[in-house]
């Protein structure tokens, strides 16, 4: 298993874990979806897509095709690092197929965004085919599938060339996310420390409104 930058928490000693939010460290971790691949932690799920023009060596313009059945927060980050934003057709589930995007794509396009909306996953194989074919590049949006599986039983994240996961949105943390990818990258050149200050006041918040609902 190749080292990444854990969570903080993790499977990890509390010295271990107070030394993480102090300053960056490396950790083993034991989660599939990062296995074989490079990971930074970011503060939010926005943040490793803002990230994403870089991991992927794309140009300012260059063409991203994304579902248009987003909540809005990946457009905004692919926009602000830079890059073009097409939406493609999906059905009522929220998913796409490889018709739609194909009359997507354009000779601008350059990456696919795959957004695995609430966990369940969508065609990679026929996707995965077919971007390849075009010679596209692959993101998994996987900000609501932690933990899910396609398929075949592989963790989602897992196929893209990068994936990005937000972990408020399935644990019980105020912030936190990941980018993933595997890219000739090395990576951010320095991340900012956490906010713990803010974090520390939005967790307080969260556990006297866990603290009203138990004992009330």
């Amino acid at each position: 298993m190749s080292r990444a930058r854990c969570m903080p928490g993790a499977w990890l000693s509390p010295a271990e874990a107070a030394g993480a939010l102090v300053g960056p460290a490396h950790f083993a971790c034991a989660w599939r979806q990062f296995a074989g691949r490079r990971v930074a932690l970011t503060q939010s799920g926005r943040t490793a897509i803002a990230m994403l023009r870089e991991a992927l060596g794309l140009e300012e313009g260059d063409e991203v095709l994304l579902p248009a059945y987003h909540c809005g927060t990946e457009v905004d980050a692919l926009l602000a690092c830079g890059l073009t934003v097409r939406c493609v057709d999906t059905d009522e589930r929220g998913m796409v197929d490889v018709a739609s995007l194909e009359s997507a794509a354009t000779d601008r396009t350059r990456a696919v965004y795959v957004i695995h909306p609430f966990g369940w996953a969508q065609d990679l194989d026929a996707i995965d085919a077919w971007r390849r074919e075009r010679g596209f590049l692959l993101v998994e949006d996987c900000a609501l599938a932690l933990f899910s599986d396609d398929a075949h039983g592989e963790p989602l994240g897992t196929r893209g060339d990068a994936s990005v996961f937000s972990f408020p949105k399935s644990l019980p943390t105020p912030d936190g996310g990941a980018l993933t990818w595997t890219t000739a990258w090395d990576g951010p050149a320095r991340l900012r420390r956490p906010p713990i200050a803010r974090t520390a006041r939005r967790m307080a918040g969260l556990v006297k409104a866990w603290g009203k609902r138990r004992f009330a």
